[in-house]
């Protein structure tokens, strides 16, 4: 703040003395969401300075070398780490990012490599990939499949008995180690091709913390049956969009209003938005920004009771049609006339759970229905996945009707357990499954073996 403490006081809603007073705080202690993100901005930036000074020393020392710059986690505030612009720095000094976060489920392992990985390609660095542990043999087959169609240089595996077995006085692969001696010439570095992006929001707020892991289990069952990059508000403000055909936003409280901006501009020249579960508010508390791209008006109003969910269009939502004792505990009235009811409640079909409107050539859905994609004891309603369900409908329709830019290639709508990413050679596929799984590709039918990869 350059023009003195008394602009800081008024974007921060605070009443410092003079800059010497301005400490560091916990998120219930931060004067207003503005001030709370800045502070998390300079938290990572201070972070992401001193790998910039780490890069850059070891690049001097070693000019040829490959570097890796290891990092973990999910992204949490408190770690200090900010993947999009760690991999920017990386890419700065003809670095990669080497993350260390893998698991042994394929969609989770997605979920937590993802962020790097898409960056990484974006701006231009390499990716290594390391378990954060040791990994199951399915988790091998995943990770090997996950590392080359991300477009990795490196993947690391732990000398387990899994990957090498001692064996009358020798050592000979173990179920892991037979993934990889069978993929051995498969390992090489792809240019993925994905058209699907979900926005990575920030999981703290200053009066709340974000469930991280409603959010996890959210995108890792996208995966299951689209491939997908994740974008943050840098990469969406440096042009990640661009290439871009579909964007989901889930469970973001705050947006930058800047952010909100350009997603508007890019769904106004023929993208299309998902918005689910949250009416995002900018860094100062309001959600003018959000309300235009949405849908919400100054007169919306959320409307809150356990209510039946009637599908006013069956056609767009069959498989929620499909369904019986459908119910819900919020919608909106209100909204702008251009939209169109997709979900309303049996009690006043005036109050819209779901719905969708033109933008300029693009498209928004927006779902505020049930959020559950497991089944608890103590839930008050059936889980019936319905976000899924939503999103799965609205993309077959929008294939459909032709106006989605691209068909995307990695979409599977039906066979479980199978996986499809596209790469500049061709289509792979990976199937989990303890038995061989069938799917439909460009009018083919195509058989992927058990626990297998195929490329077409």
């Amino acid at each position: 703040y350059p023009d003195g403490i008394a602009a800081l006081n008024q974007a921060w809603r605070a009443h410092y003395a003079s800059f010497d007073e301005v400490k560091p705080f916990l998120p219930a202690q931060a004067p207003s969401e503005r001030a709370w993100q800045e502070f998390l901005r300079w938290y990572r930036g201070s972070m992401t300075a001193y790998a910039d000074f780490f890069l850059g020393t070891a690049r001097e020392v070693f000019p040829d070398s490959d570097l890796y710059l290891c990092t973990g986690g999910d992204m949490a505030p408190e770690h200090g780490s900010d993947f999009s612009a760690q991999a920017q720095v990386a890419a700065r000094h003809r670095a990669g990012v080497r993350i260390t976060n893998e698991a042994s489920s394929f969609p989770m392992n997605v979920r937590l490599t993802r962020m790097v990985d898409s960056a990484a390609q974006f701006y231009g660095a390499y990716v290594g990939h390391e378990p954060a542990s040791t990994v199951t043999p399915t988790g091998m087959l995943g990770r090997i499949f996950n590392a080359v169609t991300c477009g990795a240089r490196q993947l690391f595996f732990y000398d387990t008995p899994e990957v090498l077995v001692s064996k009358d006085g020798r050592y000979v692969p173990g179920e892991s180690g037979d993934h990889l001696q069978r993929y051995r010439d498969w390992l090489k570095i792809c240019q993925p091709r994905v058209e699907t992006a979900i926005y990575y929001p920030n999981p703290y707020t200053r009066e709340t913390k974000c469930d991280r892991q409603d959010f996890s289990d959210l995108v890792s069952q996208l995966r299951r049956f689209i491939d997908y990059d994740f974008v943050d508000d840098r990469l969406i403000h440096d042009g990640a969009l661009r290439d871009k055909s579909i964007l989901i936003v889930a469970g973001a409280e705050v947006i930058e209003a800047g952010t909100v901006a350009r997603i508007e501009q890019w769904a106004r020249d023929g993208g299309i938005v998902f918005v689910l579960d949250r009416r995002s508010t900018d860094w100062d508390g309001q959600t003018t920004a959000f309300d235009r791209l949405a849908g919400f008006n100054s007169q919306s109003d959320e409307a809150q009771g356990i209510a039946e969910v009637v599908v006013a269009q069956p056609q767009a939502l069959p498989s929620i049609a499909a369904l019986r004792d459908v119910n819900c505990a919020r919608g909106y009235t209100g909204l702008q006339p251009d939209c169109e009811p997709l979900l309303v409640t049996r009690y006043d079909p005036k109050v819209e759970v779901a719905w969708r409107r033109k933008v300029g050539s693009g498209v928004v859905f927006a779902y505020y229905g049930p959020m559950d994609l497991k089944v608890y004891e103590q839930d008050w309603m059936v889980a019936h996945r319905l976000p899924l369900r939503f999103i799965r409908d609205c993309l077959a329709t929008q294939v459909a009707a032709g106006t989605i830019k691209a068909t995307p290639p990695t979409l599977n709508l039906s066979a479980e357990d199978v996986f499809k990413a596209q790469t500049d050679s061709g289509l792979w596929i990976l199937n989990v499954a303890k038995e061989s799984r069938t799917i439909e590709q460009g009018g083919v039918t195509i058989e992927v073996p058990a626990r297998s990869i195929i490329r077409r």
